[in-house]
């Protein structure tokens, strides 16, 4: 492991910063006299090297074919138990490449924290190299200084690395970032914190993030992909105990189901803080998590919107004035609205509840509650939404209808609480139920994530697969 020296902030003269307007967008693996990075990234024309701000004080360099650490700034490095508290300066930092020809490092007051001490050497440029190496240029081409990490073994890169402010199919952001034209918006995949952020000015995180699951095969191993089908999490292995993980939905959505066939093309981080995932006309078919036909589709998700109200399309059938509301319970409930088949009843509340292992050691359990009370049968979705008590945190609700008692799955309806879309339904296998529960309840995926994902039947089954417990394999 090689790590070369920088100078701290005794050594670092003071000069004028960018403004946040003023901040340009650093070439794809060059950063020039003026530009800065902050949570950016540079990486090598050839794949194999990206050199990335962390946001405070750090610049790393990493390897991508196995995203192993090669250099850093900070006196820590990453195997440091205690780096990350170790840091100095405080808040969003920036690496600015100034006017001197001095690399230096500044937290969000403009205090210098290091540089490269080349001020008055002539610099005119930085440059990730394709042999690894990190170098300051002069005028003449001539290396000023460098992060003397060159190698003669080189491995490619598995996945071609995205660059400017879009991705294209085929591409990927694995420790990468996207960055808007104005240099105020940043997309970033994010190996240290296992997941996906885009931040907004002066290197502040926006409403769009996503935590990859805890329970999730090798969280902080996943790159972000565009293929032909949607916006992947990947996993560094694209296999884990033989099982295919292609499939495992990722940040933000899937676009192609086969009721709507899209093959997006790319996507793009616009200036405003919207991402937008474009078909191959140019035309946006998604924005900020939402398809065209949704409400929410036209509003950008950094500008203000005005209150409509809503308009019921059909009235809804009544309930029976005797009817009970639902039991004001925490855990999700599963209500029973067909009495034919108690057998089937049985096995769909076992498999709903019984725990889910996964390789790791990692168990999903859905906090669902069963409902048996003939007050509730032959009820609709929509008698059911008529029935949810106020002040309940439920996201969804689960109803086993006489689809779930005749079907051999037993798949179970699911219906959606959200106030912007409330009574929207999929279908979904007893043994999905905990991967649903899981991830919408929390908000770490989308109901789009789920419904679809849906098989051509209509049915959502389970991302994962699932893994004996105890088994030697495991």
């Amino acid at each position: 492991m090689t790590t070369v020296a920088v100078h701290h902030a005794e050594s670092a003269s003071v000069q004028k910063l960018p403004t946040e307007e003023e901040h340009p967008m650093p070439e794809g693996h060059r950063l020039r006299v003026g530009e800065s990075l902050r949570r950016q990234s540079l990486t090598s024309l050839n794949d194999a090297f990206t050199l990335k701000h962390f946001g405070f004080d750090d610049l790393i360099l990493i390897r991508n074919h196995d995203r192993e650490p090669l250099w850093w700034s900070s006196a820590f490095s990453p195997a440091d138990e205690d780096w990350g508290r170790k840091r100095r300066g405080h808040g969003v930092s920036d690496v600015t490449l100034q006017p001197d020809g001095n690399l230096v490092a500044h937290d969000e007051d403009g205090t210098p924290l290091w540089s490269t001490d080349t001020a008055g050497r002539d610099v005119e440029l930085l440059e990730v190299r394709g042999d690894g190496d990190v170098v300051l240029l002069d005028s003449a081409g001539e290396i000023v200084w460098h992060t003397d990490t060159a190698t003669a073994n080189i491995t490619p890169s598995p996945f071609s690395v995205a660059r400017g402010d879009r991705m294209l199919v085929g591409q990927s952001l694995a420790d990468q970032s996207l960055t808007s034209p104005n240099g105020q918006y940043v997309l970033v995949h994010d190996h240290q914190h296992g997941g996906t952020f885009l931040y907004g000015p002066h290197g502040r995180i926006t409403s769009w993030f996503y935590l990859v699951p805890s329970g999730y095969p090798d969280p902080f191993g996943t790159r972000l992909s565009l293929e032909e089908d949607g916006l992947f999490l990947r996993w560094s292995k694209d296999e884990v105990d033989q099982v295919d993980l292609r499939g495992v939905r990722k940040a933000w959505d899937s676009l192609t189901t086969p009721r709507s066939p899209f093959h997006p093309k790319q996507v793009v981080v616009r200036d405003n803080g919207d991402l937008e995932m474009l078909d191959a006309d140019g035309e946006i078919m998604w924005r900020n998590g939402y398809k065209r036909e949704h409400p929410k589709f036209a509003k950008s998700s950094n500008q203000p919107q005005a209150r409509t109200s809503r308009k019921r399309t059909a009235r809804r059938p009544a309930v029976p004035a005797v009817t009970p509301q639902l039991p004001s319970v925490e855990s999700v409930p599963l209500i029973r609205t067909d009495f034919s088949n108690n057998d089937a009843w049985a096995t769909t509340c076992t498999q709903v509840t019984t725990p889910r292992h996964f390789s790791g050691g990692d168990t999903f359990s859905a906090d669902v509650e069963p409902v048996d009370n003939a007050a509730f049968a032959e009820l609709t979705a929509a008698q059911l939404l008529e029935l949810v008590p106020a002040g309940t945190s439920w996201a969804f609700l689960l109803v086993a209808d006489i689809m779930t008692m005749e079907s051999a799955e037993h798949h179970v309806l699911v219906v959606d609480l959200d106030d912007d879309s409330r009574g929207r339904t999929f279908r979904a296998t007893p043994p999905a139920v905990q991967e649903i529960e899981n991830n919408l309840s929390l908000a770490n995926m989308d109901w789009e994530d789920f419904a679809d994902s849906a098989d051509e039947d209509g049915v959502v089954r389970p991302m994962l697969a699932e893994v004996t417990p105890g088994h030697p394999e495991n």
